[in-house]
């Protein structure tokens, strides 16, 4: 009887009853070499190199920059397939971040670009490859989400369409049937959508998640901040001071998130899984940037990882890396299912 005693009490002190939460930092238009050069090199995104330091990521110090010799890293993370799979696809941010939120390649989910037309082609197959937003609401979790278009739906006078939304089902103009101004949708319990052309756009994406982690009852959060993907258009996405400055600035947007989500774990006693990437990549064509069909440049992207108030140590990753290894990675840290994807669930036996 003792030992049967025992036996309990030594199952139950192994066992995890904290609140597992999940964070995802959506970059848009952070290239993977330029952010480890501007992190790791120049030292100038302390708080993103804290959480590289803190947790697993996959390197690429030495892709195509000129510091690193300027040769490609086969550790470094990439997009979906894009024009691999066909001529018409592209590294974009509709299909970047679909990929993101199905753990699906584009020739899969069907997004080509960010045209509206383009965007409703997800609905035929939503049901076969949800999000994990829609997987994790339906299994009874609280979900958040903000950003810009071609994530979610944008406000503003100039609105664009947001992929997100399209798994709510579309009107007869391709337009998803989310409302730009709607609080919540069928896959987000908390939904926020800002204006492409505010100035302030991002500042107020950091103050809404920050709420949103300060929130118990909310699970899983995922905010996408544009400021990166707005300066590679305007000055190239290359180590030129415009583009580097929009990291150290996103940088300082993430630190206080970084902060309240290590402070819950430690004093709330919660769970947490915090995921950094990007949609997409980009190139320099003469004064300005492009994202479109560029291999090795428009499809490589960031990929970090990082745990906080959990027991084991995260395990290495699994090569290659890609951004479709987010939803099969949130849901298995959630103790979810997840069906057929293309991506992989990174240090599943570390969860």
């Amino acid at each position: 009887m003792k030992l049967f005693i025992f036996t309990l009490i030594t199952v139950f002190a192994t066992v995890s009853f904290a609140k597992r939460r999940v964070l995802v930092i959506g970059i848009d238009g952070a290239t993977g070499n330029q952010l480890h050069y501007r992190a790791l090199i120049q030292k100038k995104m302390p708080a993103t190199a804290q959480l590289m330091h803190e947790g697993i990521y996959a390197p690429c110090i030495n892709d195509d920059h000129p510091a690193y010799g300027g040769h490609k890293d086969p550790r470094c993370a990439r997009a979906h397939s894009g024009p691999k799979s066909g001529s018409e696809f592209q590294w974009l941010t509709g299909p970047g971040w679909l990929s993101v939120l199905t753990g699906v390649d584009n020739n899969l989910h069907g997004v080509k670009d960010n045209k509206p037309e383009s965007l409703a082609a997800y609905v035929q197959v939503r049901d076969r490859y949800p999000t994990f937003m829609m997987r994790a609401k339906e299994a009874g979790l609280k979900t958040a989400a903000g950003g810009v278009a071609n994530f979610l739906t944008s406000t503003g006078d100039k609105s664009k369409p947001g992929i997100l939304d399209y798994e709510c089902g579309i009107k007869s103009s391709f337009w998803s049937t989310v409302k730009n101004s709607a609080n919540s949708s069928c896959n987000l319990n908390v939904r926020m959508a800002n204006d492409n052309n505010s100035a302030s756009r991002d500042k107020k994406l950091a103050q809404f998640t920050l709420k949103q982690i300060q929130d118990e009852q909310t699970d899983v959060i995922m905010s996408v901040f544009d400021g990166v993907d707005h300066a590679g258009h305007r000055y190239g996405f290359t180590s030129n001071d415009g583009y580097l400055a929009a990291f150290s600035e996103v940088d300082r947007l993430i630190k206080p998130l970084l902060e309240a989500v290590k402070s819950r774990a430690q004093k709330n006693s919660e769970e947490w899984l915090v995921i950094l990437t990007s949609d997409h990549g980009g190139h320099k064509v003469l004064l300005w940037g492009l994202h479109d069909q560029r291999e090795g440049e428009d499809d490589a992207i960031p990929f970090i990882m990082a745990t906080y108030g959990t027991k084991k140590r995260l395990e290495s990753l699994r090569y290659p890396v890609t951004h479709m290894d987010v939803h099969p990675t949130i849901l298995a840290f959630l103790g979810l299912k997840y069906g057929a994807v293309s991506g992989r669930a990174q240090s599943e036996n570390s969860f």
